[in-house]
């Protein structure tokens, strides 16, 4: 808060958080679009899709214990 003057509880992420501190340290600003064409140019370049982070780490806190993974996406197929 004290570093852009922004509030985080305003942000549904940090990337948007992010976003709004470096347009306001860098004091640009953005245009909208005035030009049907410029407007369509951008939403066919627009794609979507899964964006993450594929590499797996672990690594044990006990050194007795050893590395053992457990996929989360199985947990609902677990019996309570």
């Amino acid at each position: 808060m004290h570093h852009y003057g922004l509030d985080p509880s305003h942000y549904v992420s940090a990337p948007a958080l992010s976003w709004d501190g470096m347009l306001k340290m860098t004091g640009i600003k953005i245009e909208l679009f005035t030009d049907m064409t410029m407007h369509d140019f951008t939403e066919k370049a627009k794609r979507g899709g899964i964006a993450i982070a594929g590499h797996r780490f672990l690594k044990a806190n006990n050194p007795k214990m050893g590395d053992s993974l457990i996929p989360l996406n199985l947990l609902p197929g677990f019996p309570m």
